[in-house]
Order: structure tokens, then C-alpha cells, then sequence
């Protein structure tokens, strides 16, 4: 099997208090399954403000991403970090950031 075709779990996980209970926390990247920077993958709430959510990428890639906050399904604010390189490797792993730190 082509690396291109085998597949990584990746789960992305961030604490942030979201102001609204309409407002939750997303992923979006450069790859066609974070969006492509033109759409979003929700993350899902868990408690104490963490948030949360597993994505198939494929294996031995390096991925551009970052987490927004959306609303109204919009993406309202950005991580004001540069972009944060993921190298999604050939195991399953997962992904804890700090908002706006790398």
C-alpha cells in the first residue's frame, strides 16, 4: 500500500471559552480535508472548555492548519500565530495546542 493511500487519525484538541453559545472552535488547513482555508471542520465540545475532534489525513504528509472560532458560520477569528505545521507521520496521534501558541 502507497503511503499516499494510507490514512492517520488525528486528533486536534484546544481549551478556549468561547463567549457565545453560539460560537464554537474549528479546524482549517491547507489540505482538502481541513477545508483548504475556505471551510472549516467543527471541533466538538467537551467540558471545561476543551474542544475537540478526530480527522483521517493522509500518512507522511506536512500540513498547514489553524484553529478558528466560528459563528453564525462564519469563521469569526483567527489564531494570530503563523500557520502551524503538522507532520502527520504514519500513527495515529493527537494534537494538543494552546490557542495562538506554538
Amino acid at each position: 500500500m502507497s503511503s499516499e493511500s494510507q490514512q492517520v487519525s488525528v486528533r486536534f484538541q484546544v481549551h478556549y471559552i468561547t463567549s457565545t453559545g453560539v460560537q464554537f472552535i474549528a479546524v482549517t488547513g491547507d489540505h482538502e480535508r481541513l477545508g483548504r482555508w475556505n471551510s472549516y471542520i467543527p471541533l466538538q465540545y467537551g467540558k471545561d472548555g476543551f474542544w475537540s475532534r478526530s480527522v483521517y489525513l493522509p500518512a507522511d504528509k506536512v500540513v498547514e492548519w489553524k484553529f478558528v472560532v466560528v459563528e453564525n458560520g462564519k469563521v469569526t477569528r483567527w489564531e494570530k500565530c503563523s500557520n502551524r505545521l503538522l507532520e502527520t507521520g504514519h500513527e495515529d496521534k493527537v494534537v494538543h495546542k494552546s490557542w495562538g501558541i506554538h
